[in-house]
């Protein structure tokens, strides 16, 4: 049973929740029933308990929490959703479509610095901002911000 939780547990929001708890249950009752002595008697032959978990296909079904956690942690790091003042950004090539990402200052892709933000689309507010030689207006769904930026000094 562990095995199909793992591959069909993850289908449903309260199942991200409830699988973990569910799986280190079946867990914890496993190494419980490892303890037991061998059974003896009974009627009929016992079931044979099948192939270990760790060998079976189904064990892939944690990749999905997996995936979903690692691409949310990049998401939150590399954004510029979430950049903050002091924050460095890298803007790719392409100045039709900029791919700005968030990067640490000592990066050597690190092209600019965020000095301010504010939650407008209107990039003249970076005009008067102090510091401040480019601005980018962005959206993200219904929210928009402006981010205004210095350039990062080379040496």
């Amino acid at each position: 049973m562990t095995a199909r939780t793992l591959w069909q547990g993850w289908t449903g929001i309260v199942s991200l929740v409830v699988n973990p708890v569910v799986i280190v249950a079946n867990l914890v009752n496993l190494a419980r029933m490892r303890r037991l002595a061998p059974p003896a008697g009974g009627p009929g032959v016992p079931l044979r308990p099948g192939r270990p978990l760790l060998l079976r296909v189904e064990l892939l079904g944690l990749l999905l929490p997996v995936l979903i956690v690692g691409t949310v942690v990049r998401d939150a790091t590399t954004s510029t959703d979430y950049a903050a003042v002091g924050d460095c950004l890298h803007r790719g090539e392409d100045s039709a479509l900029p791919d700005i990402t968030v990067v640490p200052c000592s990066d050597p892709d690190a092209d600019y610095r965020v000095v301010a933000r504010f939650d407008s689309s209107d990039p003249d507010v970076c005009d008067t901002y102090p510091g401040s030689e480019v601005s980018v207006a962005l959206r993200r769904g219904p929210t928009a911000y402006t981010l205004c930026l210095s350039r990062v000094g080379r040496p």
